[in-house]
């Protein structure tokens, strides 16, 4: 999306006809990727957050967000080594990139998101915990959920939009992906005293022998 929308204002600077912009039109109904660019201020934010008014993308990725904050509260809840304030801290840069990018570009999007959320959310998982703790069952489903429904709907969007848009959902997991390894990297996770060490039951047992 950010792609063809930067693409179209080239077009369009470049003073080519119309007709030319149809060669960088998303498949994706009525909601063309560079619609934001027609407006300024307020507008032009909810222009970004509604899609242009394409309700089926306001109702698949509004529901993939809601879901997925859920369950990133479930893994915040449970296992994750990385304290709550950077949680949101990372939540909130995601938000901001997203929003600010749209409003450069004039695309519409909430899609790097919760991308983003997954990527963060698997590499969060698989980050080494203490010797004696065990991924609470909740944790994993929390997370294998997110990553599953993550998948299909990229596949789903490979399907139906441009190619630009699957390499910008590709590079918001690389993003979280990366953005957790920072954290990482900057030494701010829990001390191993402030680790949430769960109690295993006998199904988190058969999952950690």
């Amino acid at each position: 999306r950010v792609a063809t929308a930067w693409i179209a204002k080239q077009l369009t600077c470049l003073g080519l006809p119309a007709s030319a912009h149809s060669l960088v039109q998303p498949a994706m109904g009525d909601n063309a990727d560079f619609e934001c660019s027609a407006f300024a201020g307020l507008g032009r934010l909810a222009c970004v957050l509604d899609y242009a008014g394409a309700t089926r993308d306001i109702i698949i990725n509004y529901a993939m967000l809601v879901v997925t904050i859920a369950c990133w509260v479930v893994l915040v809840n449970g296992s994750s080594t990385l304290p709550v304030k950077w949680h949101f801290a990372a939540c909130l840069f995601f938000i901001v990139f997203q929003v600010s990018l749209c409003l450069v570009l004039g695309c519409s999007g909430i899609s790097i998101v919760w991308n983003a959320v997954a990527g963060l959310m698997c590499l969060d998982l698989c980050l080494p915990q203490q010797p004696s703790q065990v991924q609470p069952v909740r944790v994993l489903w929390a997370v294998g959920s997110v990553s599953c429904l993550s998948f299909l709907l990229d596949v789903y969007y490979f399907r139906v939009a441009e190619a630009m848009t699957t390499v910008a959902h590709m590079c918001a997991l690389l993003l979280g992906v990366v953005t957790r390894a920072c954290l990482k990297l900057l030494g701010v996770e829990k001390p191993p005293s402030d680790h949430n060490v769960a109690e295993a039951t006998p199904a988190e047992s058969l999952l950690h022998p």
